[in-house]
């Protein structure tokens, strides 16, 4: 080896040094440092802070949506809340809130990042921060953005379908993209329902949905008879608050209003929330389904309604997947759309992790 082989050789192992000394002070720059509070109050100041910067004035992401969750459902039903606060340069970079607690009401209390109010929960924080919060939270269930994003690490979350629809553009090939004894089943109720009267608003009207809400309240009064008292209470205050959210939607600007009426008569009334450009989110409908209403299946009929609406909007999905039981998965696409769930410490295996 010459001399200038030497020299290069020197001049190499420099400047590999030099590298890693660089890339040593880069990831100190870049460790985040965490906080755990246990109040909305206290966490206010970084949220209001990210919010200026992360998707503002989105209700999922919203802090008095979220407080207003805390205060009025789960901070008397003996849960904990742990947020946790990432702070990356003197920047909040991710806020995480966490409830522990009987979810189910089994006596087996666990932590949910989920709450029964947020439609597809997910992750306050851009999506290239949201790894470096794993080693910080404990395992939990959590929707964590279904099929819009797919995090760094997706083999700590395990995949389930959910309810979200491509209401496709036109109501003949959403149609077609159902299996072939619900597309008859939709036609069908559409068809019953030609008589009835829809208005579309931005507005939660409380006065003209008191007694629609009398007699929703009752039919779940009725429907969990043989529940527990605290699992009837439990409803009452879920559809309570779910109606506070919806007025908070109306603030945001957010809400759509559809009202349905057989005559003079106020029959339904279905409640959804725009979310972001292409998307709606489907809350709560009231519906009156005594006697002579009881057969035209008003609960598909107003979705289909909203649907209809919100191609005129030029939306393309539509959320159902809170409370996704029978009559909603209808509504589901035969090409399944599929969310990320299940946060876990340890990796899930791939075969699973990979489902599809």
């Amino acid at each position: 080896m010459n001399r200038w082989d030497i020299d290069s050789l020197y001049e190499n192992r420099f400047t590999d040094e030099r590298r890693i000394l660089r890339f040593d002070r880069q990831y100190l720059r870049r460790k985040m440092k965490t906080l755990s509070l246990s109040s909305y109050d206290d966490v206010k100041p970084y949220w209001m802070e990210l919010s200026k910067t992360y998707k503002n004035g989105e209700l999922s992401l919203d802090w008095a949506t979220n407080k207003l969750i805390w205060d009025y459902f789960y901070k008397n039903r003996n849960f904990q809340l742990k947020i946790i606060v990432g702070i990356q340069d003197a920047c909040c970079v991710g806020i995480i809130p966490l409830l522990f607690g009987d979810h189910e009401m089994c006596n087996f209390p666990y932590w949910s990042f989920n709450d029964d109010f947020i439609i597809s929960k997910e992750y306050f924080s851009p999506p290239e921060e949201v790894h470096r919060f794993l080693e910080h939270l404990p395992q939990h269930l959590s929707d964590d953005m279904n099929c819009f994003y797919v995090p760094e690490k997706a083999q700590y979350f395990c995949r389930r379908a959910r309810g979200l629809v491509d209401i496709k553009p036109s109501q003949e090939e959403y149609f077609e993209s159902l299996k072939k004894k619900y597309r008859h089943d939709m036609r069908r109720t559409w068809r019953i329902n030609a008589d009835v009267n829809v208005i579309a608003d931005n507005r939660l009207h409380a006065g003209k949905i008191r007694s629609l809400l009398v007699c929703y309240l009752e039919y779940w009064r009725q429907k969990n008879g043989s529940a527990s008292e605290e699992y009837s209470l439990y409803s009452r205050d879920k559809i309570l608050t779910d109606l506070l959210l919806m007025r908070r939607a109306e603030e945001l600007g957010k809400l759509i209003a559809l009202y349905f009426y057989l005559g003079e008569e106020l029959v339904a009334a279905n409640f959804s929330v725009q979310r972001e450009q292409d998307r709606v989110d489907d809350y709560l409908c009231l519906r009156n389904g005594n006697g002579h209403l009881a057969s035209r299946g008003l609960g598909i009929f107003a979705i289909l309604k909203n649907i209809e609406h919100c191609r005129q909007l030029r939306k393309r999905y539509y959320d159902l997947s809170s409370c996704l039981n029978d009559y909603k998965r209808k509504f589901i696409n035969m090409e399944t759309f599929f969310y990320l769930m299940g946060f876990e410490r340890i990796p899930i295996a791939a075969s699973e992790a990979q489902l599809t």
